[in-house]
C-alpha cells in the first residue's frame, strides 16, 4: 500500500506518520511526503497511490483543486486548522488538531 501525505508542517507530518504506524500494522506500507501541490502532482506521475492525506493550506496555496482532480482515483482525507475554508463537499475532512482516535 502506498500513501501520500501533502503537509507543509514537519511536526504535523511526523504526528500523522506516528498515528498511521500505531493504527496500521501491515508491513507493505510506503509513505511519501511532500510540502507543495506542485510536488504532489509530480509524485502522482511517478507513483500510484492508494490513499492520501492532504492539508488544505500548504506552502504553494490551497489544495482544493488538487483534491478535486485526484479524489476519484485516490482515497482522500483532507485536514486543516482553517475550518472556514474547508466547506468543500465530496471529500472526507478532519479538522486540526485531532487525536489518534479521531484519526
Amino acid at each position: 500500500m502506498k500513501m501520500l501525505i501533502l503537509e507543509d508542517d514537519v511536526k504535523v507530518k511526523s504526528l500523522v506518520i506516528e498515528f498511521i504506524k500505531e493504527a496500521y500494522t501491515r508491513n507493505d506500507l510506503e509513505i511519501l511526503w511532500c510540502t507543495s501541490i506542485k510536488k504532489a502532482y509530480e509524485l502522482q506521475l511517478i507513483h500510484r497511490f492508494d490513499c492520501q492525506i492532504v492539508d488544505i493550506r500548504v506552502e504553494d496555496g490551497l489544495s482544493w483543486d488538487y483534491i478535486s482532480n485526484t479524489k476519484n482515483s485516490i482515497r482522500t482525507l483532507a485536514t486543516s486548522a482553517h475550518t472556514n475554508e474547508s466547506k468543500e463537499k465530496g471529500v472526507r475532512f478532519l479538522p486540526k488538531p485531532y487525536s489518534l482516535i479521531e484519526f
